[in-house]
């Protein structure tokens, strides 16, 4: 008989698939072990029934253990310990599966698993746009796939990260110690960089690359109108951008970016004996900033493929998404470490 440990879910259709691939594949299952979140739980009585219902036995024993994202990262481990002291014998039978509910579950949950050497940790892969189509009329190996998760080695970390949503939890982290960096007059600029992040990486995991990179991209045009205003309020602007130039107006975000990027090219170009027209003092502050124009021109070029890609055959793939997402984090670190544009809400 086997234990079956999986999140809680609002969305019953991804909670069938892994049912019936499980009864597919022979696995008789007698205990399914929810975990839940005060969302999922609310759903918990439907959750019951699809279970019982799809595995054909009403007799069939389920727990919940109802977390947060303030205490699941102690709460998950402490359960799964407990699960494999009281259970040693039964690891082989034990499955774990991180298709269904919240990532920051299923991250945790897959972690737990490796440390207490849980081998059958699984996660149901939809290969083709049918979402909505019912697991009795999908193909094994042509609609899905049911993956199994390598453990922990230095060579599944990189598998891992192209199956499953480990890697998500190290971000949201990030951007948690990001936002706790802005200073507390600075509130509105938190907010937006959490809103916006936050939503870029659930829309990466959730393979919804061209609203990440819209998101991405809103983040960045608003940093980027921060720094023009301080530039321009130092004078720096009128010092490096030539009056013979006019900027493109069809880029984004146009004139303003335009302007920038001479400053940008001076600093990478400025070393102590041609300091390029910038004050000692403004080499210390902007010199972080040396390499954003060309993050913006990438993220530039995908923000626009992304507001305007509807009915073109082109398609971002996964590699380019995380390109976009990275260089939104590494945009925000640049700016933390010119921290002056971390300033008070009037420089905003």
């Amino acid at each position: 008989m086997t234990s079956l440990i999986l999140s809680g879910t609002d969305n019953l259709a991804p909670l069938h698939n892994v049912l019936c691939v499980l009864k597919r594949k022979a696995f008789k299952i007698d205990v399914v072990h929810l975990i839940d979140t005060p969302q999922t739980i609310t759903k918990l009585h439907d959750t019951l029934e699809e279970i019982k219902i799809t595995l054909g036995n009403r007799d069939i024993l389920v727990t919940s253990l109802e977390v947060n994202e303030q205490n699941a990262a102690d709460l998950i481990p402490a359960f799964m310990a407990s699960l494999i002291v009281r259970e040693t014998k039964q690891i082989p039978n034990l499955v774990v599966d991180l298709t269904t509910g919240p990532k920051y579950i299923t991250s945790l949950l897959y972690a737990a698993a490796n440390f207490c050497q849980v081998e059958k940790i699984y996660y149901f892969l939809l290969t083709t746009k049918t979402r909505d189509v019912p697991f009795e009329k999908l193909v094994e190996h042509k609609d899905f796939e049911y993956v199994s998760l390598p453990t922990f080695s230095s060579k599944s970390l990189a598998a891992l990260s192209q199956s499953s949503h480990m890697d998500m939890i190290y971000y949201l982290k990030d951007l948690e110690d990001l936002v706790k960096s802005v200073p507390s007059q600075s509130r509105l600029l938190a907010e937006d960089l959490d809103q916006n992040m936050r939503l870029a990486v659930e829309d990466y995991f959730e393979e919804n690359y061209e609203r990440m990179c819209l998101n991405v991209g809103k983040l960045l045009e608003a940093w980027t109108k921060r720094i023009y205003i301080i530039l321009e309020s130092q004078g720096v602007l009128q010092k490096h951008f030539p009056d013979n130039n006019k900027p493109d107006s069809k880029k984004w975000p146009s004139k303003k970016l335009d302007e920038m990027f001479y400053v940008f090219n001076d600093l990478q170009n400025a070393n102590l004996d041609q300091p390029n027209d910038f004050t000692s003092d403004q080499l210390k502050c902007f010199m972080p900033l040396a390499e954003i124009g060309s993050m913006l021109n990438i993220v530039r070029e995908y923000r626009n493929i992304a507001a305007h890609g509807t009915g073109h055959l082109y398609q971002m793939n996964r590699y380019e998404a995380k390109l976009v997402l990275d260089i939104g984090f590494a945009f925000v670190i640049k700016c933390k470490q010119a921290n002056f544009l971390l300033g008070s809400e009037t420089n905003q």
